[in-house]
């Protein structure tokens, strides 16, 4: 689940039933979850939140594993989420990139979505267990290997 901590610090359930949700980021009205192969998004301003699926384990252009931390672009939008593979093994970060312009009105086709490997092994030698990813500027990323212990500025 995703709760939200009311004053005093209790914990209130915001939207349940994901399968293990890791990583959050906020980007204008949507909450980009991580949960397990999928990423979830969550309209913190709806009425009844619910979690849909923004980019589903098939999606991906290598299968993901263990989908970890996500950051969002907060001048384009862009997605990226670490994948922290198995055993130092299959370790990656993806980049989701929203159709542009977003599409608007119920009426709208839906645009697509673009996902693709941003760093890997075969990118980065060495690059065991990605984790913690966090935007550093408007032109990089931060990458946290939790199997190594490097920081990387992607």
């Amino acid at each position: 689940s995703v709760v939200v901590l009311e004053p005093g610090g209790k914990a209130v359930p915001f939207v349940t039933g994901l399968d293990d949700p890791k990583g959050i980021a906020a980007f204008q009205r949507w909450l980009y979850v991580t949960d397990k192969t999928k990423v979830l998004r969550i309209d913190a301003t709806a009425k009844e939140p619910k979690a849909e699926v923004f980019a589903a384990a098939d999606k991906f252009p290598v299968p993901p594993i263990f989908l970890n931390d996500v950051a969002v672009d907060p001048e384009t939008g862009v997605v990226y989420v670490s994948d922290s593979g198995k055993d130092g093994a299959g370790g990656a970060v993806f980049r989701l990139t929203p159709p542009f312009p977003p599409k608007k009105g119920k009426d709208a086709p839906p645009g697509t979505l673009k996902i693709d490997v941003l760093v890997d092994a075969t990118k980065i030698p060495g690059l065991n267990k990605p984790n913690g990813i966090i935007n550093d500027g408007s032109s990089f990323l931060l990458v946290a290997d939790m199997g190594t212990g490097t920081l990387y500025r992607v």
